[in-house]
């Protein structure tokens, strides 16, 4: 339900942009909704500001609860932003496109340039033509 709750959320009309402040407004209603599975009780963990409103527009009590086990919502917290992040960058990729996710101890050994245009990738992904296997770094 979480994933399914953060992909409706980057598609929201009101978090649509790609932005620092929409990932935080997103982050934030999300944690809003999170509850834990095992108490029944919401457990915000982040700071709500008064211009985050909850990501799908509504108030939290008018949207479905994320229920999440007890052992599992300091992972979950944890991770959240970093879910959203990779949620937008999903949303934003060409469809049909290969990939590879560069290791960052391979980058090392890599030269200077390669490197730099790799860093410019966030996490390392860098899309490969399908037909040659060849990595394309400049687009």
């Amino acid at each position: 339900d979480i994933f399914v709750a953060i992909w409706a959320a980057v598609h929201n009309p009101m978090t649509y942009g790609f932005t620092e402040k929409n990932v935080n407004k997103v982050q934030n209603g999300l944690a809003k909704l999170i509850v834990d599975g095992t108490e029944g009780e919401s457990l915000s963990k982040f700071s709500v500001t008064a211009d985050s409103s909850s990501s799908s527009g509504g108030s939290s009590s008018e949207q479905k609860k994320l229920y999440i086990p007890g052992h599992l919502l300091d992972y979950v917290f944890s991770r959240l932003k970093t879910w959203v992040n990779s949620a937008y960058h999903a949303r934003d990729e060409p469809e049909d496109t290969d990939y590879i996710i560069i290791d960052p101890k391979e980058m090392q050994q890599m030269d200077a340039s390669t490197r730099e245009a790799l860093k410019k990738r966030v996490g390392g992904i860098t899309p490969v033509d399908k037909t040659t296997g060849v990595e394309q770094l400049s687009t």
